[in-house]
């Protein structure tokens, strides 16, 4: 498993291309004639809620240095969480731990 701070929790993702053409994913990866497709609802609260304990949980359990780093925008994420990401990330644990949602919405 990633670590899941390096890791973006999104949904649709649409391309475009110089030629016109254009290609769309959902979060899973299902293409649009696909079962499933951008259900309604999208990805169900409990989803996010565990996205973000489980990074809660991965920093508490390893620190603010990433197992792990995703390349984006042109450059690696951080090899370690500022003091401020980091104490953000161990409260979403705590949150969590204590069964408050750490997000309400996204």
């Amino acid at each position: 498993m990633p670590d899941p701070r390096s890791v973006s929790f999104s949904g649709e993702i649409i391309m475009g291309f110089k030629d016109g053409r254009t290609v769309a994913f959902d979060e899973y990866g299902r293409r649009p004639w696909e079962p499933g497709y951008r259900r309604q609802s999208g990805a169900n609260s409990s989803e996010w809620d565990t996205f973000h304990k489980f990074q809660g949980e991965f920093a508490t359990l390893f620190g603010a240095y990433r197992r792990g780093r995703a390349f984006r925008m042109g450059q690696l994420d951080p090899e370690k969480d500022t003091d401020y990401l980091h104490n953000y990330h161990l409260s979403i644990g705590k949150r969590q731990r204590r069964g408050i949602r750490a997000h309400t919405s996204r």
